[in-house]
This record gives structure tokens, C-alpha cells and sequence, in this order.
């Protein structure tokens, strides 16, 4: 083992650079081949449509509806109808994973991003998963409505995959490529030392 360390601290210029060459590739090829994906986005408010008989009840209601508003929005059902409307051949799981709901720091507004290959679908998607809420928002409780802040917008290309994901499996390459060859130096040496033994002897 303390040899190892040794060798590794001996090379340590060329483990240094098995790294870098490792992470550019990776860096590189990531930034080169990953799909993009377009990134669209809207803003909605809950709002309460009647002020009579106004009380804590009421506020109780509003804290509950934030509480459940990703549940309800990214629920089975609100999910499929979402399909169905759109006439999309998806699984519910995978539209499910393109959308994200952020609640907007402590306040009854939420951000809503949808990512997909096509702009176009994206800003569909958003848009109906606002229709499908504030229609069963609106089932559920009647004095309340969920009002379009922000209407749904490409905001901006996203990767479909992190590119820190690349990053650190070329470092995990880099170092595997360089333990090897550590190890490949040390039996070598190993070898060399037993023939030069043997000689001697």
C-alpha cells in the first residue's frame, strides 16, 4: 500500500494530466453531443374569488391549497388528462419528469417550467397543465381561482442532461485509467527486480 502511494506521488504529474485530458474530453463531448432541451415557464397565483365570512378558516384553506399545489398539479389524474388533451404518446411517469413546480418564496405564487425537445410542446404542455389545475382547483374549491401571472414562454435551452453528471464520470475514468497504471508499473518493476535477482543470484 505504501508503495502505491509512492508511485502515485512519483507520477503524480502524469496522473495529473490522464485527468485533465479525461475531464476536457468529457467537458467536451458533453457540451458537444447532449441534447438540448427547450425550457418553457409561466407563473400562476392562487386567489380567493369570494371575501365573505373572511376568517381564519379561510386563511386555513389558503395554506392547505399551497401546501398541495404540486400534488394536485402533478397528480395521476391531472397528468393524464394533460395526455389525453394533447393527444400525447407518453408514459405519465415521463410527462410527469418534464414538468417542475416551484413555490415563489413564501407568497400563494408558484413558478411552472416544462421541458421538452420542441418548443412548441413545451409551452403546450405548460399551458394545459394550467387549464387542467385551475379546472379542478376550481371543482374542489369553489372560491378559488388560480390567475395566470406570467403566461407560459420559452425561457431558455436547457441540457437534457447534467454536464456535471460527464464531469465527474471522466474524473472516475481519469483516475481508474491512472490507478491501472500504477499498478501496471509497480508489477513491472516487480518483474524486473525478480530477474535482476535471479542474475545476480
Amino acid at each position: 500500500r505504501i508503495l502505491f502511494w509512492e508511485k502515485l506521488n512519483q507520477n503524480r504529474i502524469c496522473v495529473f494530466l490522464v485527468l485533465t485530458v479525461c475531464i476536457l474530453v468529457g467537458t467536451i463531448y458533453s457540451l458537444k453531443y447532449t441534447p438540448k432541451e427547450c425550457l418553457s415557464s409561466s407563473t400562476v397565483m392562487l386567489i380567493k374569488t369570494k371575501n365573505e365570512n373572511e376568517n381564519l378558516g379561510g386563511m386555513e384553506l389558503s395554506k392547505n391549497l399551497i401546501s398541495t399545489f404540486e400534488e394536485v398539479a402533478k397528480s395521476e389524474l391531472t397528468i393524464s388528462e394533460v395526455k389525453s388533451n394533447l393527444k400525447l404518446d407518453i408514459e405519465n411517469n415521463k410527462l410527469n419528469d418534464k414538468i417542475d413546480l416551484d413555490r415563489v418564496s413564501s407568497s400563494d405564487t408558484f413558478n411552472i417550467e416544462v421541458r421538452d425537445a420542441s418548443p412548441e410542446m413545451a409551452l403546450n404542455i405548460n399551458a394545459e397543465v394550467i387549464n387542467v389545475f385551475s379546472t379542478r382547483i376550481k371543482d374542489m374549491y369553489g372560491d378559488t381561482d388560480v390567475y395566470i401571472v406570467d403566461a407560459p414562454h420559452v425561457l431558455r435551452e436547457v441540457y437534457s442532461k447534467p454536464i456535471m453528471m460527464f464531469v465527474l464520470l471522466s474524473a472516475v475514468i481519469g483516475l481508474t485509467i491512472s490507478t491501472i497504471y500504477i499498478l501496471a508499473l509497480m508489477k513491472i518493476e516487480k518483474n524486473i527486480k525478480s530477474v535482476v535477482d535471479v542474475e545476480i543470484d
